[in-house]
């Protein structure tokens, strides 16, 4: 866990982490022949609140990135639970925020998502 302790307070939609890091257990560390590693980090960026899934796994498949961000169904990640990620964040915080997923720079995957700071003043 990588969490600024600025956050710790912020409140969010339950359930948003849950379907990444199951990816990233079930899908990208499936076949691999070396330890997995998996990072969730949590911090402000320009007044909204981050929240990252990053992986040393292995992967999109060819093509499968596109797809990712295009909203596309996969075979290989729950498209189900991404999907509902999207539509939840885009119903309650509109089409600013939401997730996106990438290769990560040195291989595996990255996922962060993006939504509103709220506080126990705001919410």
């Amino acid at each position: 866990y990588e969490v600024d302790p600025a956050v710790m307070n912020h409140r969010t939609l339950k359930f948003l982490l849950q379907p990444l890091v199951e990816n990233a257990v079930f899908h990208g560390f499936e076949g691999i022949d070396y330890k997995g590693s998996l990072i969730i980090s949590i911090y402000e960026e320009s007044d909204v609140l981050i929240m990252k899934v990053s992986d040393n796994g292995r992967g999109f498949p060819e093509g499968g990135q596109a797809k990712v961000e295009q909203g596309g169904p996969q075979d290989t990640f729950n498209s189900i639970g991404l999907n509902n990620i999207r539509n939840r964040i885009s119903l309650h915080f509109g089409p600013e925020y939401g997730l996106w997923i990438k290769r990560g720079e040195h291989g595996g995957t990255v996922a962060w998502l993006r939504v509103p700071i709220i506080t126990e003043e705001t919410g």
